[in-house]
């Protein structure tokens, strides 16, 4: 049996090892903080499957979920989290800010324009 081909082997502290290092305590953390929400949803549409729930005044419930139960979660999902976890993830978190600011700043100034096709409504149900 031949031994697989190692691109690059990364040495004892460096940063990759770090990663992979820390990388499975914050699957877990993000994995105790979704998976309650995901388990929720997969009750739901049990629920409605079952008609034990209808669709007519559920958008109370969605109001509910979004804008309460979730960012709660995720807060505090984020208020368990040691600091050293949430400091090795700094680097990750920045860039991503900024890759969000300026997606959504494009999409922004984008949809202004006066020649737009599309028009910016608010996606919630009527």
């Amino acid at each position: 049996m031949t031994r697989p081909r190692v691109i690059y082997e990364a040495k004892p502290g460096s940063p990759l090892v770090n990663l992979c290092n820390s990388s499975g305590a914050m699957t877990k953390v993000l994995a105790d903080a979704l998976v309650p929400i995901f388990a929720g949803l997969l009750l739901g549409y049990i629920a409605g499957l079952r008609r034990i729930m209808d669709n007519q005044n559920v958008h109370n419930l969605i109001v509910f979920v979004m804008s309460f139960a979730v960012p709660c979660s995720l807060f505090l999902a984020i208020a368990r989290t040691p600091r050293a976890a949430l400091r090795e993830q700094a680097g990750t978190m920045l860039v991503l800010t900024i890759a969000y600011s300026v997606l959504y700043g494009l999409s922004f100034f984008w949809a202004l324009r006066p020649q737009s096709r599309f028009q910016t409504t608010p996606l919630t149900l009527s």
